[in-house]
């Protein structure tokens, strides 16, 4: 299962745990529900209040595994319908992981490095 939540109204009342702790834990689940759903719209308030993010965190310490991350994430924003190029920090954040893709991909010996080439043709 998926790290549990709890829903909170506008208020800041618990109405419970969130229905994501209850999704069963799939490679497929963890791309398409577990990585999407803490990409949200939040107060900036709150973003600051907890600490932002922490940009020296690595994903996981795997450079194939790193590039499918940013790979997914840059693919789903492109195929999401959202206008994205429109929104100056939607387009940067797209830039950014393409320019860390390539940089992760050209550190990949070159036997690796086909598919995602290929597969960076296609954004």
């Amino acid at each position: 299962f998926f790290s549990d939540h709890l829903v909170l109204d506008a208020a800041g009342k618990v109405l419970g745990i969130g229905k994501r702790s209850q999704i069963p834990f799939t490679p497929q689940a963890l791309l398409t529900t577990f990585i999407s759903f803490h990409f949200r719209i939040i107060r900036r308030a709150a973003f600051d209040q907890v600490g932002g993010f922490d940009t020296s965190y690595s994903y996981m310490g795997s450079k194939q595994g790193e590039a499918q991350v940013m790979l997914y994430f840059c693919q789903q924003l492109k195929n999401s319908g959202i206008a994205y190029q429109k929104y100056p920090v939607l387009n940067n954040l797209y830039l950014q992981q393409l320019k860390k893709l390539k940089k992760s991909i050209e550190g990949m010996h070159e036997d690796e490095q086909y598919d995602f080439i290929k597969a960076m043709e296609l954004l």
